[in-house]
């Protein structure tokens, strides 16, 4: 297999970002609409009680879906140019970890509950109590194609470890 020239290899690792940032922001604001909806729909049905009426909730997550989105995007491209082997670079779905923060404020401020989670995601995501954290791309709708480019970042990411320090090691 030819090592791609240094040019090469980072086009493809920005291909790779530009293509899952686009296809993550759509497919998070998807994601958290149904998600977070499904959270609220499973609390009133329970007979849980709202501090506000349901069409202002829904409409907050709705936004929130959107805020989301735009934060993914965002923290996916802030990975372009950074160097991919550096101690504490996240990858395309680290990137990703923190998005549940805003549908979660949307439900904590309605009075929502917080719902039965397995005791390793409550003892290592304490602030999920909704269970909304993306945990792997196959959680998102749209989630092979999403697999698919994260394969391809990986590869892209490989060659630009060979390429600029000539072992994928350090």
């Amino acid at each position: 297999m030819d090592i791609p020239d240094p040019v090469s290899a980072r086009v493809q690792l920005d291909e790779a970002i530009g293509r899952l940032s686009e296809k993550c922001g759509e497919a998070v604001e998807r994601w958290i609409c149904v998600r977070a909806q499904e959270v609220l729909d499973a609390w009133i049905l329970a007979g849980g009680d709202l501090s506000q009426s349901h069409a202002v909730v829904r409409a907050a997550l709705s936004e929130a879906a959107e805020v989301s989105a735009a934060r993914a995007v965002v923290c996916i491209e802030s990975l372009r140019g950074r160097d991919p082997a550096l101690p504490g670079t996240p990858g395309p779905l680290e990137a990703l970890q923190d998005l549940s923060h805003y549908p979660t404020r949307v439900l904590a401020d309605a009075g929502v509950g917080e719902v039965d989670r397995d005791p390793f995601e409550e003892l290592h995501f304490p602030e999920d109590v909704y269970g909304l954290r993306v945990c792997s791309f196959r959680d998102l709708p749209g989630g092979e194609d999403l697999v698919d480019l994260h394969i391809f970042w990986g590869v892209a990411k490989t060659a630009v470890l060979r390429v600029e320090r000539g072992t994928l090691f350090e």
